[in-house]
């Protein structure tokens, strides 16, 4: 469990009036996992958002510079990091 925290419904910005009016106790406690909760964006999302696009051949490319990413790969996580040589912007992607 080293790799999840307890979070409340305020601490991730949920508005509390909100939670109490879905529930009828205190606020529940959502578990995350820890590399979920960084500030960095899903490659799912920036594709939506226009962050990223896919080139001819379907490879990502950073929406900014039009670069190819690369990837990191860390064997302990389940996450992969897909990077931005030029403006070094950072992207996780669940494997």
């Amino acid at each position: 469990m080293s790799d999840w925290t307890a979070q409340s419904p305020d601490s991730m910005g949920v508005d509390p009036s909100i939670v109490g009016q879905l529930t009828s106790e205190k606020a529940p406690v959502f578990f995350y996992p820890t590399f979920l909760q960084a500030n960095m964006k899903s490659v799912r999302k920036a594709l939506r958002d226009g962050d990223l696009d896919k080139d001819t051949y379907d490879r990502l490319v950073c929406g900014e510079c039009g670069k190819p990413l690369k990837t990191e790969n860390d064997p302990d996580e389940i996450k992969t990091v897909r990077i931005c040589p030029d403006c070094a912007s950072e992207w996780k992607e669940i494997r």
